[in-house]
């Protein structure tokens, strides 16, 4: 809602500098073709909106610029985040992995349970992770093998008891 509003700001600004200029051109234009009256009154006017749109230039680039730090803040926040959330992902994996060899054994101790703590959290060990990963997933594959194997002879089973 904030941006918006200075959006529309920086909008406002932009059209009152415009006009500035167009004013200015218009009265150059007639300080050329009315040399001979008394101009006091519209170089004064002038100078004025020289004076205008060089404020209205300084107020757009003190815009922009808190603009660009407030851009660097929120880069910076959300870098902050992505890391945050790395590393929450992380820890889930590991949850992860730990629960799926717990369960692959059957269930462990608490002994072995300290161990996996160790491994994982207290002195990581990245090459027992990646052998606990691999143990894992050849488990869950030659798991799946076998459920598809004892699946297909359960059906040609019951395709052979229905002829």
């Amino acid at each position: 809602m904030k941006e918006m509003e200075n959006n529309d700001f920086v909008h406002t600004l932009d059209a009152v500098y415009n006009l500035c200029s167009e004013i200015k051109e218009h009265i150059t234009s007639i300080e050329t073709t009315d040399e001979e009256e008394n101009n006091e009154g519209l170089i004064l006017l002038s100078d004025n909106l020289q004076r205008l749109q060089a404020e209205i230039a300084g107020m757009k680039s003190q815009l922009s610029a808190g603009r660009k730090v407030v851009l660097l803040g929120i880069i910076l926040l959300l870098l902050v985040g992505n890391a945050c959330q790395f590393k929450r992902n992380m820890q889930l994996s590991d949850n992860d992995l730990k629960y799926r060899l717990i369960k692959m054994y059957g269930g462990i101790s608490g002994n072995e349970l300290d161990t996996l703590e160790v491994v994982f959290h207290r002195d990581r060990n990245k090459t027992v992770i990646r052998n606990i990963r691999n143990e894992v997933e050849d488990f869950e594959y030659r798991t799946r093998v076998r459920a598809e194997k004892l699946e297909k002879a359960r059906l040609l089973q019951q395709e052979a008891e229905n002829i």
